[in-house]
């Protein structure tokens, strides 16, 4: 494949077989376009005799910079002659190939452009590819329209030699708004515009970072939310720590360590793992302080053990800074360092510049409530002394006092009180001798009472016994007689039963069950005859 090379309003491309012939290209101090593998030098007398002399060494191939100028008649202008036929129109490669030539013409060095960066994505050897996005005039304000936008991994290195690289970091990042210098390209194959960035403006994102910012702070100082936090009551008894912070990280073993190994620490830790660093950062920061508020947690430490500004503006966000304002339970941050305080610090409880301090802090509390306990109870000794030793002087006083109106009272009234006991000796004589004699004759009364009952319940006793005796079937049943039943029921008469019945019949020494198989009922004379001889003889 040849070298070529082509002069486009302000600027010499080279193109082609560009790989084999760099050295000579970039001693002219070429820059390469990854975009469409080109090589771009400013467009000069000077600069069009260089590339005529590599053009003779290298075999290169020039092209009429006359096929540069102004298209005349609507047609863009090109290095190649298209020949078609007006009624079926331009092919699609014919179109693009066009199109092209307009954008390199319009489009002939870098200019500074404006955007938001969306969707941003790093690939092998750190190149770096979002969508550049604004606004869509009369439209919603959430719809955008959006360029695809790159930055090659040796402009990178470049950016960061010049900028230095936490700045670069810092840009670099969803959700900011970026001033770059882009070379406006069109990719032909694909019929797509694209950006590649050549170099940044930072004071322009960080500008932009730190007004996003103020006008935030503004907002809750307004509202009050900036010393919402702050006010809720830190307990003197701080037992149960809620941590949350990146599982496995420094911050999680540097607090830990701190906290727990001091042995002064009587509570627990519960940790809640949290991603501190990426778009998910607002999230789950959220949902673990929702974790620890169910938890009933007593403080929550957040603490991330500082970054770069890049890593830490996820926490000047509002949704982060709501959560904290909102939250019931005092919230110790520690997520940057002094010089970089982040909104999230700016509200929270207490700030503290790394998770040691954090620890500390909380350690610190104890202390201060041991301390005061201490205190409060010399006082409470000192006053406890006070009060004993008072005590102990009003009751001797009132001992004092006591044995001298007891004497005085029984001084007065001892006489009184021996001849109430000698009136009291009388009544008590007097009464008793009375009630003893109506006492004898109460017990005599009820004496003879109880001898009448006694003899009237005997009687009524022997009575019984009789009549058990005359209804005992026991010398019935000894002489061969029987008792006959049917369903629990005394069996009499011959009607009571039918054939099949189960009847059961009653011996001195046991019972038998038998069934009717035939029933011989007798004369209704013969029957009462024998009843009244039975009636007489039991008589």
């Amino acid at each position: 494949m040849a070298l070529y090379f082509k002069v486009e309003g302000d600027l010499i491309v080279f193109f082609g077989d560009t790989f084999n012939h760099r050295p000579a290209i970039k001693a002219l101090g070429a820059r390469f376009n990854g975009a469409d593998k080109t090589w771009t030098v400013p467009n000069s007398d000077t600069m069009r005799e260089r590339a005529a002399q590599i053009a003779k060494s290298h075999g290169a191939k020039v092209e009429d910079s006359a096929k540069n100028d102004p298209p005349k008649n609507g047609s863009a202008a090109s290095d190649t002659t298209f020949v078609h036929d007006p009624a079926m129109g331009l092919t699609i490669s014919q179109l693009m190939h066009q199109a092209e030539q307009v954008i390199s013409q319009g489009f002939p060095t870098p200019i500074w452009v404006v955007g938001e960066i969306q969707s941003l994505t790093r690939r092998g050897g750190g190149t770096i590819y979002f969508d550049f996005a604004d606004a869509k005039a009369g439209s919603h304000q959430t719809a955008t329209m959006t360029i695809k936008c790159n930055v090659w991994n040796n402009t990178i290195s470049w950016l960061e030699k010049r900028h230095t690289k936490e700045k670069i970091e810092q840009v670099f990042a969803d959700g900011n708004r970026l001033r770059a210098l882009v070379q406006v390209k069109l990719y032909k194959d694909r019929g797509q515009l694209s950006l590649t960035i050549e170099d940044i403006d930072p004071a322009f994102t960080q500008g932009a970072l730190a007004l996003a910012r103020l006008e935030l702070l503004k907002k809750l100082r307004q509202q009050g939310l900036d010393r919402k936090n702050k006010s809720v009551s830190m307990t003197p008894f701080p037992f149960k720590v809620a941590l949350i912070t990146a599982d496995g990280s420094r911050a999680q073993t540097d607090f830990q360590h701190q906290l727990l190994d001091e042995g002064q620490f009587p509570g627990t830790v519960l940790f809640i793992p949290c991603t501190m660093q990426g778009e998910r950062v607002p999230s789950e920061v959220i949902s673990s302080i929702k974790k620890a508020i169910e938890a009933d947690a007593d403080v929550i430490v957040l603490s991330r053990g500082g970054g770069s500004a890049a890593d830490l503006r996820w926490f000047d966000g509002e949704e982060i800074a709501l959560a904290i304002a909102h939250c019931p339970i005092p919230i110790i941050a520690a997520i940057g360092h002094h010089e970089d305080t982040c909104v999230a610090e700016e509200i929270c409880h207490t700030r503290e510049k790394t998770p040691t301090a954090a620890a500390d802090r909380i350690l610190e509390v104890f202390r201060d409530t041991r301390s005061q306990i201490n205190e409060r109870a010399h006082i409470l000794a000192v006053a406890l002394d006070r009060e004993i030793s008072r005590f102990d002087r009003l009751q001797t006083d009132l001992r004092e006092r006591l044995l001298q109106v007891t004497d005085s009272y029984f001084s007065r009234h001892r006489e009184r009180l021996v001849q109430w006991t000698l009136y009291l000796q009388r009544s008590f004589d007097q009464t008793y001798g009375h009630q003893q004699s109506r006492f004898v004759q109460i017990a005599a009364h009820l004496n003879h009472f109880a001898n009448r009952q006694l003899q009237a319940f005997a009687e009524a006793l022997f009575a019984r016994e009789q009549q058990l005796t005359r209804l005992d079937p026991s010398p019935w049943l000894d002489s061969g007689w029987t008792q006959l039943s049917l369903d629990g029921k005394p069996l009499l008469s011959s009607e009571d039963t039918s054939i099949g019945s189960n009847v059961q019949a009653r011996l001195r020494d046991g019972m038998l069950r038998m069934t009717v198989n035939e029933i011989e009922k007798r004369p209704s004379r013969m029957i009462k005859s024998e009843s009244a001889k039975e009636t007489k003889n039991h008589v």
